[in-house]
């Protein structure tokens, strides 16, 4: 081998090494760079499910205080959350409209959201119109209902489902 060749190859080694190191350094970044933003996208939507959840427990117990006390303060909370949760379901609902699995959980939970506020709704309307005995039996079902598998409860498991399920998929693209 020539003094020329070998120069030639001290020089090429070197520079295909950076090239190679080039190379792999972009793909590291660009992977990670779309792993943040899945685990961003799926915080949003782990704080949108949270919030959701917390007004529905508000509702809930503002409706508890109400049937308990008969004091009409205690529905400010129920009245107030009711249009909160929708709203955040709807964002919930935008956040996984790539994830048809995770779209239908928060379609389940939406629809349970909605039967807690119906179910809450009817003795509270009865209660405030001041019929004693059609608001004590509502709210005796409602009670009832309760015992079962309160909304709070079936909210927090399809809850827990959303976010376990983003979770795993930020494992999936993070590899």
């Amino acid at each position: 081998m020539t003094i020329t060749k070998k120069i030639s190859l001290g020089f090429a080694i070197p520079i295909v090494l950076i090239i190679v190191v080039g190379v792999l350094a972009h793909q590291v970044s660009t992977r990670l760079a779309t792993t943040t933003d899945w685990v961003e996208h799926s915080m949003e939507v782990e704080v949108t499910m949270q919030k959701a959840l917390t007004r529905m427990v508000d509702a809930e117990t503002g409706a508890r205080g109400f049937f308990i006390t008969g004091v009409e303060v205690f529905l400010q909370p129920y009245v107030g959350a009711a249009t909160d949760v929708m709203k955040l379901f709807d964002r919930a609902s935008e956040l996984t409209a790539d994830n048809s699995l995770q779209r239908a959980r928060v379609e389940a939970l939406q629809r349970t959201a909605r039967g807690c506020r119906h179910a809450i709704a009817q003795p509270a309307a009865l209660a405030q119109a001041l019929d004693p005995f059609a608001a004590g039996g509502a709210i005796i079902a409602f009670v009832h209902r309760l015992r079962g598998r309160p909304g709070q409860q079936v909210a927090r498991q399809r809850t827990v489902r959303v976010v376990e399920e983003g979770k795993r998929q930020v494992r999936r693209v993070g590899g």
